[in-house]
């Protein structure tokens, strides 16, 4: 603070100018030292005092407060303290995600003791020596017999040493051949059989060693390969031959030594009590217990004399042929046959599984009722069946446990990434193919989390139940306990191969992971993996080459198991108190067998490079991508498939009984004009509906219509209708022709339908169809049934009296106000008469149909119906709308605002004739709908609407059918705006009005990006298409005089389209996206004209630089419309010249000229 008061004081003026100059000479050579710090670089300066952390001010190591004075202390405490911060800089930094998420880091984080890695995983790899095992041998089918004899000496032997005596029981080693002293025969017979069998004893004599047959069995035999070897035949060895170098031999590296299991089993064996004779032959003659010879047993079958069998069978057969001489051979063995047919069917209908079935389908099945499936590894997963109780979990890894019924997913808390998605992709493997006899519906995952299972308390219970055992998780006992898993348990597998009649080692897989080469389909294979012996069998394998496997299969799993030489266990892995060897293998232990193309998931994860599509990521070739085809060109549908008329008639089928339109069917009918009609028997049926319920489904609510209020819809609500109905058999006869007395019985069903009105919302749909679902105690069918897609079958349940309402009956505001409402009649069967509300306006008439308008008096106490005929309505609608008029009458519902006892009357009046009173109630003009009036052509047909689309990759045209449709009469207005509003956009349909054809297009809707070229020119293709197959239509449908097509855009449809359709509502918003886009409604437009300039197949360089582009023009193929003048003048080169440049070129050619 001094030095900054110095300078920011003013400097005192007494003294004189050159004082002033000698003092600031002064301070600039010699003063400047005074001002600046000295850095201190003594060992008494700490660093950590001058580095801190930016944002806090704090020193980066932490202070301690036995800090060394490093002047004073000695250089070796100096090292000392230099070592030790060479460590505790790693404290400082943040932990690797390595760390983190390993198991180690897992322990740390719970406060576990982590031991580090074991000395054997680092010798483990190439330096590691591979256990043989004491199984390694060939296995044949006498060794079954042989190891019976020899079980005694076999025991007393296995409490001396550690080699395991079972090698003389079950490994077959060929002995040499004596001389046989004597035979003995004994021959029996037996009645039940043909043949004959007699035991031959044989007596061989055992070479001694000082015979002469010893010395020249083994006088080719050889163990070292010298010069003295070589030498010929002739030449007899002598010392002489021997040299010094010979003796050298002895002692080089190449020959085989002792290893450490050897000399520690030589260490084990017992001394002897006496020293033994230094002559080994004498010694042997003295010895009591050495046989000389030994009795040979062999069973051999001796056939009868040839004719007394062939006179056997010749006699049989003529006793066949007597009694039976007229039926095949088949039938003969069919009565000879003593089965139960009536007890097999029973028993093939109680069998639900091929474990209960007896056979060879039960026997040696791959899986067991309950199975515990370890996952455990880091590298290659091992997947090994263990022991199925609790005390088998771990927290380290992950357990799949598999029952008939149930399948369920154990995750240890600090099991690692690898074994977590092995497990769950094998236990969804066997969920979804129902693999190892698992039939669960899902797959139940218990994953633990702080020493407890997370998910619900049933889960875990229902777990325990099925595992069995005490709820006891062990602890990891070390972090590299799965790579150890992987040797150790990789050294047990036993891989045989039959050959002939016995099993010979695998030596190339034996303790070693298999693969998938090793399957051939020719040979069968035993894999034995402790608790897990599979028979693997080719599909081009014998069965008698089977039935061998599985006899020495069984050889192999009779005679237990010995891990004594093996560092795990792989019956019990990870229990070092479980027992390493035993004569039977446990009884949870598997022994199955399995066909090639038919393994399970549990067989397949034990081969390493098993192939599977989940696990390969495949990448594309270059060859791939050259034989890959371009997706093909859309080219317009085929007219001719659309010209024929559709043949799908408008029925109903409940229950697999067709209801028609909801009558039935008559007999005295042609069979023609019944759908259902039985052309055979002459037999129709009858619907005799018993009762109808409607209720009105709210969100949250929902309540039974009263009578007056049946058949009120609103096109904001919901609504739920039960039918019962009974089905009743017509023209039924007896055996003489009679009309038969049992007709006009049927049972009684019941039907639910669920309406939605256009307006109601999701959530109001959505419970309109579960409260179907709790309404319908009958369990009958359910039908849902959407506004303006009313089948005949349901509207017949009203007989005419269905009347769809404006708004919601809850919201009154939402209904029509005032004293008029305009209906429009619909259908042309008055059983099944509609009344669609409407705006009450003149532009809502149409000339084709009839329309009810109902005007109310004196506050609904007095009504009157207007029945107004379109000039071109037919006699069924006509006959529909009085229909209508009556219901209303007699009915008065209250949702029309008449009141109970309303006094109606009824007014009927064609168009053109109209009263003064009905033009002043709904503001007559005739050029606000296009009326029929003086239009000399007939309307006796009804259209037809086709939705063109290409969302497949084809272009294709699919018909839209009415479902309340007429056979007999023609339906002037089928189809309703929401067909054309409600369709994904842009959508394009083709409406055929047999006059005159209207294609309509949509709109890109805002949300949609149809700037970008691809988008432009996909719907251009799709507009091309489309107009092609209108013109197309045109001609098929006259050829001579086709009708013209006109464009129609939505929004801006003129008014002899939308009279088309029985309302339509001007949806001002799509007109504006329209209008924005440069369409125009305020004339008519040919499709031909627009086809004309969409098929322009060349523009000029300037046309090609306005924007937008002109229709139906490629963004990215511009030089594609160029003439062969321009396109030299404009790219400087030719077309073939320009193709030949690759595609980057070109795109940076046409860049430069601007057309790109």
């Amino acid at each position: 603070m001094a030095k900054v008061k110095q300078l920011t004081e003013p400097v005192k003026t007494s003294t004189s100018i050159a004082e002033r100059l000698s003092a600031l000479k002064k301070s600039g050579q010699e003063d400047w030292q005074k001002r600046v710090n000295k850095y201190n670089d003594s060992p008494q300066t700490k660093l950590k005092d001058f580095l801190t952390v930016p944002g806090n001010g704090k020193a980066v190591c932490p202070t301690s407060d036995n800090d060394v004075d490093l002047a004073t202390c000695s250089i070796s405490k100096r090292l000392e303290l230099i070592q030790t911060s060479q460590g505790t800089w790693k404290k400082r930094v943040e932990e690797k995600d390595a760390v983190q998420f390993t198991v180690s880091g897992k322990m740390t984080k719970a406060g576990m003791d982590v031991v580090e890695t074991s000395p054997q995983l680092k010798r483990g790899g190439s330096l590691r020596v591979k256990r043989g095992g004491s199984f390694r041998g060939r296995v044949t089918l006498d060794n079954k017999k042989d190891g019976e004899e020899k079980s005694d000496k076999s025991d007393k032997s296995e409490e001396k040493s550690d080699s395991t005596s079972s090698n003389t029981a079950s490994v077959s080693d060929k002995q040499p051949g004596g001389q046989s002293s004597s035979t003995t025969v004994t021959a029996s017979e037996s009645d039940s059989s043909e043949s004959s069998f007699r035991i031959v004893k044989k007596k061989v004599a055992v070479m001694k060693p000082d015979g002469e047959t010893f010395a020249e069995f083994f006088s080719s035999s050889s163990t070292i390969i010298t010069e003295a070897a070589m030498l010929p035949r002739d030449r007899k060895a002598s010392l002489d031959d021997v040299t010094v170098s010979d003796f050298d031999a002895l002692s080089d590296d190449y020959f085989p030594k002792l290893t450490a299991l050897s000399r520690n089993r030589m260490s084990l064996r017992p001394k002897r009590r006496a020293p033994g004779a230094k002559n080994p032959i004498r010694a042997l003659k003295t010895r009591t217990n050495v046989i000389s010879e030994y009795e040979e047993i062999k069973k051999e079958i001796i056939e009868t004399e040839p004719m007394d069998r062939q006179a056997v069978m010749n006699s049989r057969r003529v006793e066949l042929s007597s009694k039976s001489h007229h039926l095949s051979i088949s039938a003969r063995k069919g009565l000879a046959s003593k089965e139960d047919i009536a007890k097999g069917i029973l028993k093939l209908q109680k069998v639900k599984d091929v474990r209960e079935m007896d056979g060879k389908l039960s026997q040696l099945l791959p899986y067991t009722d309950k199975m515990l499936i370890q996952v455990k590894g880091r590298r290659f997963v091992q997947v090994r069946l263990v022991q199925p109780d609790a005390d088998m979990l771990n927290t380290g890894d992950c357990f799949v446990v598999v029952t008939p019924k149930e399948c369920y997913l154990w995750i240890g808390q600090y099991s690692n990434v690898i074994e977590r998605s092995k497990a769950s992709e094998m236990s969804q493997m066997i969920q979804s193919t129902r693999d190892l006899g698992c039939k669960a519906p899902s797959v139940v995952t218990i994953e633990e989390a702080h020493g407890k299972p997370l998910g619900s308390n049933r889960d875990w219970k229902r777990f325990m139940e099925a595992l069995g055992g005490a709820d006891n998780i062990h602890d990891i006992a070390r972090i590299d306990d799965d790579e150890l898993h992987e040797i150790y348990i990789t050294e047990t597998n036993m891989v045989y191969k039959v050959e002939g009649e016995s099993l010979v080692p695998y030596d190339d897989y034996w303790g070693a992971p298999p693969k998938f080469a090793m399957l051939k389909s020719k040979e069968i294979l035993v894999f034995d993996f402790g608790s897990e012996l599979y028979i693997w069998q080719g599909k081009q394998t014998s069965s008698k080459e089977r039935q061998i496997a599985a006899k020495l299969a069984q050889i192999v799993w009779e005679r237990g198991y010995d891990y004594r030489e093996f560092d795990s266990n792989p019956i019990w892995p990870g229990q070092s108190k479980k027992p390493t060897h035993g004569t039977a293998r446990p009884d949870w232990a598997l022994f199955g067998k399995t066909t090639e193309h038919m393994e399970t998931t549990l067989f397949q994860n034990k081969f390493i490079d098993w192939p599977s599509d989940t696990r390969v990521i495949k990448a594309k070739s270059s060859e791939d991508e050259q034989k890959s085809e371009a997706a093909p060109e859309l080219v317009a549908y085929d007219a001719s498939k659309m010209i024929q008329l559709s043949k799908e008639k408008p029925d109903l089928i409940l229950e697999n009984t067709n209801l028609g339109r909801g009558k039935g069917s008559n007999p005295a009918k042609s069979a023609e004009d019944i759908a259902h009609f039985q052309k055979i028997d002459q037999r129709g049926n009858e619907i005799q509906t018993l009762s109808v319920v409607m209720w009105h489904i709210m969100e949250f609510d929902h309540s039974i219509l009263p009578e007056e209020s049946f058949g009120q819809f609103h096109e904001g609500d919901t609504y739920v209708v039960r039918w019962q109905y009974r089905v009743v058999s017509t023209g039924m006869r007896d055996l003489k022709g009679n009309l038969s007395k049992r007709q006009g019985h049927g049972r009684e069903r019941c039907a639910y339908f669920f309406w939605q009105g256009l307006g109601s919302t999701i959530n109001e749909k959505g419970a309109s169809a579960l409260m179907t679902v709790e309404l319908d105690d009958e369990r009958g069918p359910q039908r849902q049934v959407i506004q303006g897609k009313e089948p005949p079958a349901f509207l017949q349940l009203f007989n005419g009296r269905m009347v769809m309402h404006k708004g919601k009956r809850e919201e009154e505001d939402t209904n029509t106000s005032g004293p008029n409402r305009l209906y429009c009649v619909r259908s042309e069967h008055a059983e099944e008469g509609l009344l669609l509300e409407t705006q009450c306006e003149t532009s809502q008439l149409r000339s084709r149909t009839s329309f009810l308008l109902l005007h109310l008096k004196d506050e609904g106490t007095k009504a009157t119906v207007y029945i107004w005929h379109g000039v071109k309505s037919s006699k069924a609608s006509r006959a529909t709308a009085v229909h209508a008029a009556d219901m209303l009458k007699k009915n008065t519902p209250l949702e029309t605002g008449m009141k109970s006892k309303c006094n109606v009357t009824i007014e009927e009046m064609e168009e053109g004739n109209e009263t003064n009173i009905f033009k002043k109630l709904i503001d007559l003009d005739r050029s606000s709908y296009d009326s029929a009036i003086g239009d000399p052509l007939v309307y006796k047909y009804t259209p037809r609407l086709f939705h063109l689309t290409s969302t497949s990759g084809v272009f294709l045209a699919n018909e839209l059918l009415n479902q309340s449709r007429s056979e007999e009469e023609p339906t002037p207005y089928p189809f309703l705006q929401t067909d054309l509003y409600g369709a994904t956009q842009p959508a394009q349909y083709l409406f055929d009005n047999h006059y005159e054809v209207y294609l309509w297009q949509g709109w890109w809707p805002e949300d949609q990006d149809k700037k970008t070229g691809s988008a432009k020119m996909r719907w251009d293709v799709d507009r091309k298409c489309a107009m092609e197959t209108v013109m197309a239509y045109c001609k098929e449908k006259r050829i001579k005089n086709p009708p013209k097509a006109y464009l129609v855009h939505g929004g801006l449809e003129p008014l002899t389209f939308t009279n088309l359709f029985p309302w339509w509502k001007v949806n001002n918003d799509v007109a504006e996206i329209n209008k924005k886009d440069g369409k125009r409604g305020d004339r008519a437009i040919l499709v031909s004209e627009v086809l004309e300039k969409l098929s322009k197949a060349q523009f000029t360089f300037a046309e090609l630089q306005i924007r937008p582009l002109p229709d139906g023009v490629d963004p990215l193929k511009l030089e594609t419309y160029l003439s062969e003048e321009e396109f030299k003048e404009v790219l400087k080169m030719g077309r073939d010249e320009f193709y030949k440049m690759p595609s980057w070129k070109q795109i940076k050619t046409k860049k430069e000229v601007e057309l790109f």
